[in-house]
């Protein structure tokens, strides 16, 4: 309880389905606490589960935010009473707990799918996620940043949007120092920088934006000993690495601004970030 699975991923076109169980093991004997099923050609989502070598009572919604060739992210958040999926920044459904949650050790995705992403949020990010939540945005950072975390967004920039600011900083004060300054200038640059007692360092920047007024976006802020590395998943390309200039561990708060429509923003622990893999059967303990 108090952690949450993301999933970004790809439906291919000539995609059935594709699976996400939650398991008591890796065999197929193991029982599933949480079995959930999009069936994209039908469509509807099937979700159940499996104990003692039989199915449940299966829950089913009929069409579902799965269309083939479609994006999409996903995350699925254990609390205390079920879980709670939520698919593109909109809440999808709540499935009751039927067996208990401490018993799950294995995830297993299997079916037709490219997942780009996926990984684990942890327990002392709980106040991640934040879905759709108001621009300018200022929050504190649970337990404070530190190496092995990463900053997730997912959104939409405007269509007269002239820039995309995320800043990881001090304190939520205007004044309060930034470590790390990430200025996506739409059709033009991006800038880092960090601000130390009222003052700009030096700033650096690369020509050419990887975002696009109008067009969905997804980054990833990295945090590695050494400094931030940026993955901007609007062109699948790393796009930037900032070394630190200021302790990471005093960071304390997350600052979005700009032009842009914010779905979803989560930290996610990097040991669980996996990339790009195409997905027949998978399981992760």
């Amino acid at each position: 309880v108090g952690l949450a699975l993301f999933f970004q991923g790809v439906v291919p076109s000539d995609s059935d389905s594709f699976t996400i169980n939650l398991k008591t093991g890796q065999t197929d004997r193991d029982d599933i606490a949480f079995h959930f099923n999009p069936r994209v050609g039908t469509p509807s989502v099937v979700r159940n589960t499996f104990r003692n070598g039989q199915w449940q009572n299966q829950e089913e919604t009929s069409g579902g935010p799965f269309v083939k060739g479609g994006a999409f992210d996903l995350f699925m958040v254990v609390k205390p009473e079920g879980y709670e999926v939520i698919v593109n920044g909109y809440v999808f459904c709540m499935y009751w707990h039927r067996m208990p949650v401490e018993s799950v050790s294995a995830l297993n995705i299997h079916g037709d799918i490219f997942m780009t992403n996926f990984g684990l949020i942890e327990p002392g990010t709980c106040e991640y996620p934040h879905i759709r939540p108001c621009i300018p945005f200022v929050g504190p950072i649970p337990g404070g940043l530190r190496p092995g975390m990463a900053l997730y967004c997912q959104g939409v920039v405007n269509p007269d949007a002239n820039d995309v600011v995320i800043n990881h900083k001090l304190g939520p004060k205007d004044g309060d120092d930034i470590a790390f300054h990430f200025n996506a200038r739409i059709n033009n640059s991006v800038v880092r920088n960090s601000c130390r007692n009222g003052n700009w360092e030096g700033a650096e920047e690369t020509q050419g934006c990887p975002f696009v007024r109008g067009s969905a976006f997804d980054i990833f802020i990295v945090v590695k000993a050494d400094g931030y590395e940026v993955w901007a998943y609007v062109n699948g390309q790393k796009n930037c690495f900032f070394k630190h200039r200021i302790p990471v561990e005093k960071v304390t708060t997350l600052h979005i601004k700009g032009e842009v429509i914010m779905n979803t923003i989560g930290y996610v622990a990097v040991s669980h970030l996996l990339h790009a893999k195409w997905i027949k059967s998978f399981f992760i303990y």
